[in-house]
């Protein structure tokens, strides 16, 4: 039995890990390769509202975008749409300005961090996943994409520790 966990809902890409085991002793899941980045279909159908306001937080707070990091919709709109106009260096360029301003913001180094992954900039995920995790250590999506990283670049089941930290 083949399960899929998609992260990030938020964001116009959405980062598919194939999972393929269940432990029978604990229930923990087993990831398999390979990990599946696309762009989000619905975006093109809609590309002047990318962001849903009411969709989660990117930054993994579990809160609603208007109601987390409402600041940044307009930023994270400008990502969306650049993602979507396949211009992704442009959209990182854009991140990393708006984190000079506020370099601990998780909702930019999570969307910095999936789009890294993205586009296989391992090195450079591995950099903003890490300054991520020193700024919001307890953060689910945080330990998350540390699995997502470790997946891509070691394998699924070396992922295994820090989804389950997740």
């Amino acid at each position: 039995e083949i399960y899929t966990l998609s992260l990030h809902d938020a964001l116009p890409i959405y980062v598919n890990i194939q999972l393929c085991q269940r432990s029978p002793v604990c229930g923990t899941i087993i990831v398999c390769d390979p990990i599946d980045l696309k762009p989000n279909p619905s975006l093109k159908d809609n590309p002047t509202m990318a962001v849903d306001p009411y969709a989660p937080c990117p930054c993994g707070s579990g809160k609603k975008l208007k109601f987390c990091c409402s600041d940044l919709i307009a930023e994270i709109e400008k990502i969306h749409q650049m993602i979507s106009g396949e211009q992704p260096h442009a959209a990182l360029k854009h991140i990393e300005q708006l984190l000079q301003k506020q370099p601990e913001r998780s909702s930019l180094l999570e969307i910095k961090a999936t789009l890294e992954i993205s586009l296989d900039e391992f090195d450079a995920a591995e950099e903003t996943i890490g300054k991520l995790l020193a700024a919001h250590p307890e953060s689910a999506s945080s330990h998350a994409q540390s699995a997502i990283l470790i997946a891509a670049t070691e394998g699924g089941l070396e992922a295994v520790s820090a989804l389950q930290d997740a």
